[in-house]
């Protein structure tokens, strides 16, 4: 099933909206913490599939954990390609 472009755009920015609303912490605990900047950045992304249903348990977004001798990285991927490295580098 297409949508047509204006229909799109409207469920993006209603998306987008929703993302915002959200009140997250400065910093999300997993290994050594999310950059929550960079999370919302992938939260954001334009992404063909974004307002497709992927079944019961997603299935749209893989991650990848990093150990290295400072702490555990984490890098975020999308089924359109996009990745983006949360780690709160800072915090390390």
């Amino acid at each position: 099933m297409s949508l047509d472009e204006k229909t799109r755009q409207e469920l993006i920015e209603k998306r987008k909206q929703e993302i915002m609303k959200q009140e997250l912490p400065d910093r999300l605990q997993m290994g050594a913490g999310i950059d929550v900047e960079k999370y919302r950045k992938f939260l954001l992304h334009d992404c063909p599939y974004t307002l497709r249903r992927r079944g019961a348990i997603g299935g749209g977004w893989s991650y990848t954990f990093e150990p290295t001798s400072l702490g555990t990285g984490l890098s975020i991927h999308c089924t359109c390609g996009y990745e983006e490295n949360v780690s709160d580098y800072d915090n390390w």
